[in-house]
């Protein structure tokens, strides 16, 4: 034989091939259906001047999706919930977007309630400091348990972790329908892309078509889909990270630090300007944003259209 599947450790490395091929097999399957489910919108709305975050130490990924957070119109969004905006946020982990929508709606927030399986050392200290965010300890698939009427539900990083996304997705459309309340999610997800920037990270990485299989069943709404980012992101990514990654659990050598290197901070956001200036190809995209508006009316759906596109 050519592995001990009585080994752990072989165990381990049975289940990463395993991985690989059917995370590469399924990213396969990348064009979306005309007149399909989902409506793909352009991420021109996105302030990429925002001087705040490009300042942060972080990913391209990351960095383009605070500033899809920072950019949406949180003024219109208030008004399309009613007057107010709550927010559940799915896999919340240190519940640092709490205090990033706080800042993000210059305050609008009406409240933020983070979960996630494990509670975080920083849940309590957010609290404290903000009156308007809580955190509980729960899984997405307790989301019938600890919904409490929040207009917007959120996640960031989450879906692919989650072994049954589908069935996320439907239950806050089954929430939607049941209440009749105007609910939007939003997920910020990673594209085809991630599968050689990450590797082994989460069940899944996502193509539109993907993202459309899992809309499939959502009743009563409308589905966007915004691409972030593009191939200079993706090989600034895999040149700065990825790379000396690797070549560190190989090889045990540190060739390049992008946590210290000041030129990787001028390359990431050079990377996101060209990105912006000149689109890649949907199926190119660093990152997804899926937005899914339930019970909307044609009004407002063409008051977010006019912001999205």
């Amino acid at each position: 034989m050519l592995f001990n599947v009585n080994s752990d450790t072989d165990k381990s490395f049975i289940s990463r091939i395993i991985w690989l091929v059917e995370n590469f097999i399924r990213n396969l399957n990348r064009t979306l259906v005309r007149g399909g489910k989902v409506i793909v919108l352009s991420n021109d709305f996105i302030n990429i001047k925002n001087s705040d975050v490009l300042k942060r130490l972080s990913t391209p990924s990351r960095c383009l999706s605070d500033m899809f957070w920072h950019s949406l119109p949180w003024d219109d969004i208030k008004i399309i919930l009613g007057g107010k905006i709550d927010v559940l946020d799915l896999g919340c982990g240190s519940g640092l977007y709490g205090k990033e929508i706080d800042v993000a709606t210059k305050g609008a927030l009406n409240s933020y309630h983070g979960i996630d399986i494990q509670e975080h050392e920083q849940w309590r200290e957010c609290s404290k400091l903000n009156g308007k965010l809580s955190y509980s300890i729960a899984g997405v698939e307790d989301i019938n348990k600890t919904y409490n009427a929040q207009g917007l539900i959120i996640s960031q990083s989450v879906l692919e972790h989650i072994p049954n996304d589908r069935k996320l997705i439907e239950d806050v459309c089954n929430i939607a329908m049941s209440t009749k309340s105007r609910i939007i999610q939003i997920h910020l997800i990673p594209s085809s892309a991630c599968y050689y920037k990450y590797l082994w990270h989460g069940y899944r990485q996502y193509t539109p078509k993907n993202i459309e299989k899992i809309l499939k069943n959502v009743k009563n709404s409308k589905c966007y889909l915004i691409p972030l980012g593009g191939k200079k992101c993706n090989k600034t990514h895999i040149k700065w990270i990825t790379i000396p990654e690797v070549i560190k659990r190989l090889l045990g050598i540190q060739n390049k630090d992008w946590t210290i290197e000041e030129s990787y901070m001028k390359e990431r956001n050079r990377s996101i300007q060209v990105d912006h200036d000149h689109p890649s190809h949907i199926n190119k995209a660093s990152f997804y944003a899926v937005i899914i508006d339930h019970n909307s009316t044609e009004d407002l759906e063409m008051s977010i259209c006019r912001h999205f596109e």
